[in-house]
C-alpha cells in the first residue's frame, strides 16, 4: 500500500489504494483489514528473514576469524615450546666449546680429512646381495 503526500496548503487525500485504479482509500473499501494485515505480515517475515540471514553471515565470518587467530596463536605457542630446548642446546654449547673443538664435531674430525675415505665407506666395484664385498 503507497501514500500520495500532498503539497502545502493541498488538501489531504486518502492513502492509494494499489487495488484499485487510481482511486482512494475509503470507508467503501474493498480491501478488508485482516488482508491488509497479512500483507504487511508477510513484508514483516521477509525482511527479518534478510536481517536474520545477514547477521548470521556476519556472525559466521567473525568466529571464522576469532577461530583463525586463536589457531595460530596456539601454533606459535606449540612452536616456541618446541623449539626452547634446541635454543637452549645451542645456547648451551656455544659457551662451553672453542673454535677447534666446535670444527672437531662439525668436521668428524680436521676439516682437511673431510673429504678422505673413512672405514665403512663404498670404495667402488661390485656388492653382493647379502652385504659382503665381492672378492675379485
Amino acid at each position: 500500500m503507497t501514500t500520495n503526500e500532498s503539497a502545502p496548503g493541498e488538501e489531504t487525500r486518502g492513502a492509494e489504494d494499489e487495488r484499485l485504479s487510481g482511486g482512494y482509500v475509503t470507508s467503501e473499501s474493498t480491501r478488508h483489514p485482516y488482508i491488509v494485515a497479512v500483507e504487511m505480515l508477510a513484508d514483516s517475515a521477509d525482511r527479518e528473514r534478510a536481517i536474520f540471514e545477514t547477521a548470521w553471515s556476519a556472525g559466521y565470518a567473525a568466529g571464522f576469524d576469532a577461530g583463525t587467530e586463536i589457531g595460530y596463536d596456539c601454533a606459535e605457542a606449540q612452536m616456541a615450546e618446541a623449539w626452547a630446548p634446541v635454543a637452549e642446546s645451542v645456547r648451551r654449547l656455544g659457551r662451553t666449546l672453542n673454535h677447534a673443538e666446535l670444527e672437531l664435531r662439525r668436521w668428524d674430525g680436521r676439516r682437511e680429512e673431510f673429504g678422505k675415505p673413512r672405514p665403512g665407506d663404498y670404495m667402488g666395484g661390485p656388492v653382493s646381495w647379502d652385504g659382503r664385498r665381492a672378492s675379485a
